[in-house]
């Protein structure tokens, strides 16, 4: 955007359109609190907005989750008469139902909505599948069922999947397929969930030979996903040839494989991930230590802990209170307990879960009250 504004300070006068030119382009590329500055200067320099520039601007305020200002274009909607634009009141529908406070009012404006459309059905559902009301998101939905495309069927699958109902989920999965609605990658990503909460492992496998006979977009949330929901189901051989399947593999990735593998068990194979990791040349983030020491804690590899010990300080985690907690845990469970002691005593600020990892090691260790002289 840089370009463009340097154009557009050159305008002595710029138009209504160029104003929404530019109120557009910080909408889609960022910084987005900058297409509400621009707004800002355009009422200020008595610019008139029209029924495109508001739709940009609330996006805008939506997803910096700028209500006030929000609110004040509203009143900006009412004084200029752009209330009854459908595509007026779509944009702020959206910023009122994403904002959790304004559902109510999205309501209220919902259904005062003289046109409404696929679109404002879907951001009224969205507003309240935001704030967990499952109960009024349905009864929107059974309203406009027979009109719903793969957002709004999506949206829902979502919604109830991401609301501990994986059951009612994969119920509007099926019925979804049934009227002939093609599912998208956003779609799959809910259903899978919802196998995994469910164990259901089998639908899960169906779901992703579905995947692939539709052609469905395979990206790193869709295979992020099916790994989760292979290794929770003990199907490690079938997540490590998934994985390696995967093009462009990104540190969430190898993430996700370590810690799957690592929270369900396969404690080995996670360690191996780990260092497959660093051969491919991706430096370990926070969350790949926690994942490594959780696997070194159930092995008992106190050598392996202790090599991740000097990488934690090489990259500067030392400090973080969930890495020395998983420090602590792995050196006791590695009966090392000076060497979590160690850890303990670096940290002038403990929260409860270190306390209670250095105790627990202590009593699983059958140290006495007297050789634990920092309780």
């Amino acid at each position: 955007m840089d370009l463009a504004c340097s154009i557009f300070s050159q305008i002595p006068h710029p138009t209504s359109f160029v104003w929404t030119s530019m109120i557009r382009g910080f909408t889609e590329n960022g910084p987005r609190h900058q297409s509400i500055q621009f707004y800002a200067d355009m009422h200020r320099k008595g610019a008139n907005a029209n029924y495109l520039t508001y739709p940009f601007v609330f996006k805008a305020c939506s997803s910096v989750k700028a209500m006030l200002e929000g609110e004040q274009i509203h009143a900006h909607v009412h004084k200029f008469g752009f209330r009854s634009d459908t595509y007026v009141s779509n944009g702020l529908l959206d910023l009122y139902s994403k904002c959790g406070r304004g559902v109510d009012e999205a309501r209220k404006l919902y259904d005062e909505m003289p046109d409404r459309t696929m679109v404002s059905h879907t951001s009224m559902i969205s507003g309240y599948l935001g704030i967990g009301d499952l109960g009024s998101a349905l009864s929107i939905f059974e309203r406009v069922i027979e009109g719903a495309d793969v957002v709004l069927w999506s949206a829902m699958i979502a919604g109830y999947a991401q609301s501990g109902a994986p059951d009612e989920a994969l119920r509007l999965f099926f019925q979804m397929e049934g009227v002939g609605v093609r599912p998208n990658s956003f779609t799959m990503v809910s259903v899978l969930s919802a196998c995994s909460q469910l164990g259901d492992f089998e639908t899960g496998q169906q779901v992703h030979e579905l995947m692939v006979r539709s052609g469905i977009e395979m990206n790193t949330i869709v295979y992020t996903s099916l790994l989760d929901m292979y290794i929770k189901g003990g199907f490690v051989d079938k997540a490590l040839k998934l994985f390696d399947k995967m093009e462009g593999k990104d540190i969430v990735s190898w993430n996700s494989l370590i810690n799957g593998y690592s929270m369900n068990g396969f404690a080995k194979e996670a360690l191996e991930v780990f260092c497959g990791m660093q051969d491919f040349g991706l430096e370990p983030n926070g969350v790949t230590l926690l994942g490594a020491l959780s696997a070194c804690a159930q092995l008992g590899a106190l050598e392996k802990g202790r090599e991740i010990n000097h990488l934690v300080e090489k990259l500067g985690f030392s400090s973080d209170l969930s890495i020395g907690t998983a420090l602590i845990d792995m050196y006791t469970k590695s009966a090392s307990v000076s060497d979590a002691y160690r850890v303990f005593r670096r940290f002038d600020s403990r929260d409860v879960v270190m306390w209670s990892a250095m105790i627990s090691g202590c009593a699983q260790m059958d140290i006495s009250k007297k050789q634990c002289h920092f309780l």
